[in-house]
């Protein structure tokens, strides 16, 4: 089993800022969850916002999850990379300028955030969303080990504004 990474955009479509949590419900997925966050993130008390997840700086990326996501981080930095170039004048790479390459270029990708072994429900707490803004997070899962194909498992992850949900999405992971 390979990780893989998704890019997803969390949004206040509110004329109001919004302070949420960001839900990951792993009740249905038993595997490994890891979290790139942006560089511009603020939360609304720093000692709370991360407490179920274990910080790994980029320089300590050990084991294969952790080596897996360093990967794609040079994989992002290089695309990145080009996109500079191209903004910069630079007419021997046509690569053209995409959404996708800004939702890249904000993510901090110096550590990750890897869910804390046990949580159903790992939550980031506490995001600060201004009016209409919004933030992209990167999401790394792994299959556990004991999967083979066939097997399919389900994450939610939800956008919750104190009790209210204000978005969410749900992942099937199958297992080719």
């Amino acid at each position: 089993m390979f990780p893989q990474t998704v890019l997803l955009d969390f949004h206040n479509a509110s004329s109001k800022g919004s302070v949420v949590d960001l839900v990951f419900d792993r009740a249905h997925f038993p595997g490994e969850i890891a979290l790139t966050l942006p560089k511009k993130i603020e939360f609304s008390d720093k000692n709370r916002a991360v407490s179920d997840f274990t910080e790994v700086p980029r320089d300590a990326f050990k084991e294969f999850l952790h080596e897996e996501v360093g990967r794609w981080f040079e994989r992002v930095g290089e695309f990145i990379e080009r996109v500079g170039e191209k903004l910069s004048g630079d007419a021997s790479d046509d690569l053209p300028r995409s959404r996708r390459s800004e939702r890249l270029a904000s993510l901090d990708r110096s550590r990750i955030y890897q869910a804390n072994t046990g949580l159903l429900t790992p939550t980031i707490r506490g995001a600060v969303l201004s009016s209409g803004g919004k933030f992209t997070v990167g999401i790394t899962i792994l299959a556990p080990s004991s999967s083979k194909p066939g097997d399919s498992y389900r994450l939610d992850v939800i956008q919750r504004d104190g009790a209210a949900i204000k978005g969410g999405s749900t992942y099937v992971i199958a297992i080719a």
